[in-house]
């Protein structure tokens, strides 16, 4: 059970990625995507599977924020002392990022920060109704597998720059600022659509207002350069290859 979230985590983002990678790839193929000469075609169908087997995607987004509250509910976790804390950095944000990808280290951060509000605006809202609340569990699950996505991507990253120096693993640091790029807008229209759907009035106003200033910090230039080097070196390579 322990590995329980991570399994749920990685089985909704691998197969959705799978799919939105299966999808573009018949639409560059236009007709020819759906005739069975072309691989692709049974690419398309083998993808749509996985979103259903080894339990659907909805019924796994459910299962990733109830075992958060069901360790919270047996004192494994102590989450209000954690969303209290979670809540005051929000309030009184850092404005320097330093280091190599420091923005998107302290972007993992602010991810997590976002969760653990959410998740206690969702708990302080709805009580022990919240299981019955699927639209906000799985907005709060959507929030998680950014936020275990943008870890991932950005300390594997770390990880062979330290090994191989950031000169040569350039392409790598580029694309996980690019992810962090749409994490980022992401991640804020997700925790906005909870709150809306959870607080009214002020409390709404300032829990939203919140997090757009929290991304806001992360908002960076040059997005599309970023791109521009990565499709340059895969297509000087002919191939998928980082």
């Amino acid at each position: 059970m322990e590995y329980a979230t991570e399994c749920a985590v990685c089985k909704v983002y691998g197969s959705e990625t799978l799919d939105y990678v299966a999808d573009e790839a018949v639409q560059l193929h236009g007709g020819a995507g759906f005739i069975k000469e072309y691989k692709v075609e049974q690419m398309y169908r083998d993808s749509r599977i996985n979103r259903i087997f080894e339990g659907t995607n909805e019924i796994n987004r459910l299962l990733i924020p109830t075992h958060l509250y069901r360790k919270a509910a047996n004192g494994e976790v102590n989450l209000e002392e954690m969303v209290q804390k979670a809540l005051s950095e929000l309030q009184a944000p850092s404005s320097e990022f330093t280091g190599v990808l420091g923005r998107e280290q302290e972007a993992v951060t602010a991810f997590r920060r976002i969760f653990l509000v959410c998740a206690g605006i969702a708990f302080q809202t709805f009580g022990e109704k919240l299981q019955e609340e699927q639209e906000t569990l799985m907005k709060l699950a959507d929030i998680a597998i950014h936020l275990y996505a943008s870890e991932s991507a950005v300390f594997r990253t770390l990880k062979v720059i330290e090994r191989n120096g950031l000169e040569k693993e350039k392409i790598k640091a580029n694309l996980a600022a690019i992810y962090i790029d749409e994490a980022i807008l992401n991640v804020e229209v997700i925790a906005k659509s909870l709150i809306s759907g959870a607080l009214t009035g002020e409390k709404m106003t300032q829990a939203v207002y919140l997090i757009g200033r929290e991304c806001s910090r992360f908002i960076q230039e040059g997005s599309n350069i970023r791109k521009h080097e990565v499709a340059d070196h895969l297509n000087k390579h002919g191939q998928y290859k980082v």
